[in-house]
């Protein structure tokens, strides 16, 4: 009866500024459907849980309201999804170089498409996730299994 709020569960210690984007990218598609949000959070780790006879599964988590950064976000949103638009129209691939957008923030699925003509020894390291982050879960799973 309050209204719709979304939620994002990250694997992350931290909201980080490729969330936010993400974040406003869902919250435009959302919205823009006919559903309207009354508040948008990304839900990722806490830090600083540490288990005791008392704590709950909840508290593993940190749930945080991004409405604000997300409605910030949207004229920026709103350009680009016009501008991918456009790129679908395309009758072949737009000439882009390969750099280091191919890997931040995330590894292209066309990496071996596009560096096909580039040695190999010249190819991106690829790296998947937060040593941080994945530390942290072997830790917590360590506590929960005593």
């Amino acid at each position: 009866n309050e209204g719709w709020s979304a939620y994002e569960v990250k694997s992350s210690l931290k909201i980080s500024k490729t969330f936010l984007l993400d974040a406003a990218f869902q919250y435009y598609v959302i919205t823009n459907s006919g559903l309207e949000l009354k508040d948008f959070f990304l839900v990722y780790i806490n830090k600083d849980f540490v288990k005791t006879e008392n704590s709950s599964l909840e508290d593993l988590f940190i749930k945080q309201s991004v409405l604000k950064e997300v409605l910030e976000l949207q004229d920026y949103v709103k350009d680009l999804v016009e501008k991918e638009k456009e790129v679908l129209e395309y009758k072949k691939s737009p000439d882009i170089e390969p750099g280091q957008h191919c890997t931040k923030p995330y590894p292209c699925d066309f990496i071996g498409h596009c560096w096909k003509k580039i040695p190999k020894e010249r190819h991106p390291e690829i790296k998947y996730g937060s040593e941080e982050f994945y530390e942290f879960v072997d830790e917590m799973l360590e506590e929960i299994r005593k």
